[in-house]
């Protein structure tokens, strides 16, 4: 299973939101990692990138901020 881009972006965006941040996403773009998606945002004082990747056992997003 993989991820798509707007599955990407909907979980590096609830990342962001469950740090209490509001998030604009300033881009999405494959990874230089296999079946990984790269999301860029930006929310008030935090700027960061979410490579998003998918458990392919679970299912399941994971991402790292």
């Amino acid at each position: 299973m993989t991820i798509t881009e707007t599955q990407a972006g909907t979980y590096a965006t609830d990342l962001f939101r469950s740090y209490g941040a509001e998030p604009i996403i300033l881009d999405v773009r494959q990874s230089d990692e296999p079946d990984c998606i790269d999301v860029e945002l930006h929310a008030g004082d935090e700027y960061g990138f979410v490579t998003v990747t998918c458990w392919l056992e679970a299912g399941q997003p994971y991402g790292e901020w």
